[in-house]
């Protein structure tokens, strides 16, 4: 075996590294990071904001590799987070089979519990929810696309 490669949680993947050590094998492991975006002043904020909407709900945020957290340069913040806020409302949700659908549904109707729980647990920390809102929710499994501020680790499953 030339590499072992893992994308998941911390515990499985502390075990996995245990497990290659005794033979000595090249690891790769992508364990839970959360994917940071950062924004700094001076980048072209259209495409930014694009690509932050992009990294957070492409497949209904369902990818190891979305962007769960944005870290703004305080001079971007306030509009940063409206027009982000304001795009994620618009978002067209749908069947993935439907062209005009921009967001799928989530995978289950016990992942879309999870991912309120998420949100509930947020709200009830101090968290500011800025589009999403719950009554708001749309039918099957699928998830208004979220956006809050002031979110703490413990809330947002990190």
């Amino acid at each position: 075996m030339d590499l072992i490669s893992f994308t998941g949680g911390l515990a499985t993947g502390e075990a996995i590294m245990a497990a290659a050590a005794r033979g000595v094998r090249r690891v790769a492991l992508e364990l839970g990071g959360k994917n940071p975006n950062i924004v700094f002043d001076g980048t072209d904020f259209d495409t930014v904001v694009d690509n932050a909407l992009t990294a957070a709900f492409l497949h209904s945020g369902q990818v190891c590799s979305a962007g769960a957290r944005l870290i703004v340069q305080d001079s971007l913040h306030d509009s940063f987070v409206a027009e982000l806020a304001a795009r994620a409302d618009r978002i067209r949700l749908g069947s993935g089979l439907d062209p005009d659908t921009e967001c799928g549904p989530l995978i289950s109707a016990a992942h879309r519990a999870k991912v309120e729980g998420h949100i509930s647990q947020a709200r009830a920390q101090g968290a500011e929810l800025l589009a999403g809102e719950p009554g708001r929710l749309s039918p099957r499994w699928h998830r208004v696309s979220s956006c809050g501020r002031r979110c703490s680790a413990a809330a947002t499953g990190t």
